[in-house]
């Protein structure tokens, strides 16, 4: 009988805290000079727009009620630097994996290597003063590093994009060549003067 209340006790807990309207999951990772988020917003997103926008009161088209969506996740979630804001170039909805409460969306932004950026998420901050996003970044083989925003603290520093191994492997391939081009030509020189 314990067993079966455990049981239970445990269901209900895991099933309330599934699908809370003010949680948002999101994964980054680079690729190349790209940042890709990949980001889980519960069905309160719904809300978020409309409380963004107050032209929503009033029935609109699908086409309307996308782009109003569109707009609030480009103003919502961004990268930042000293000197300006930097918007996704790309967002884009992705499939659903079955039966979901939640919409999955897509940013890519292009970066700058020799650029500090804080990544800047927003979403359900102006529906909810305790919204929590969740963020997991994978640098190439290293374990995630996990982030968390919040009204109080919407921000955090990416960590230094690395060099690419093949850009770094072109380039000293390149300087080894230049090297022995030129030696080889001082060498020449010196010998048939």
């Amino acid at each position: 009988m314990k067993r079966f209340i455990s049981i239970i006790l445990l269901n209900l807990t895991l099933s309330a805290s599934a699908h809370n309207p003010a949680e948002a999951f999101f994964s980054l990772s680079f690729q190349g000079d790209s940042l890709i988020v990949k980001g889980e917003i519960p069905y309160s997103l719904r809300a978020a727009v409309i409380a963004s926008d107050s032209t929503l009161q009033d029935p609109i088209s699908i086409k309307q009620w996308q782009s109003a969506v569109y707009r609030y996740l480009y103003s919502s979630l961004y990268l930042s630097t000293e000197k300006s804001i930097i918007k996704a170039r790309n967002l884009g909805v992705l499939p659903q994996d079955g039966h979901a409460h939640q919409s999955r969306y897509q940013w890519i932004f292009i970066l700058k290597k020799q650029e500090q950026y804080r990544f800047n998420n927003r979403i359900l901050h102006n529906i909810y003063p305790q919204a929590v996003s969740f963020h997991q970044l994978k640098l190439g083989e290293q374990e995630l590093l996990k982030f968390q925003t919040n009204s109080s603290n919407s921000s955090f520093a990416l960590p230094a994009v690395e060099k690419d191994f093949p850009a770094q492997f072109f380039y000293i391939l390149t300087a080894v060549i230049l090297l022995f081009l030129v030696s080889t030509v001082l060498y020449r020189r010196h010998r048939f003067s």
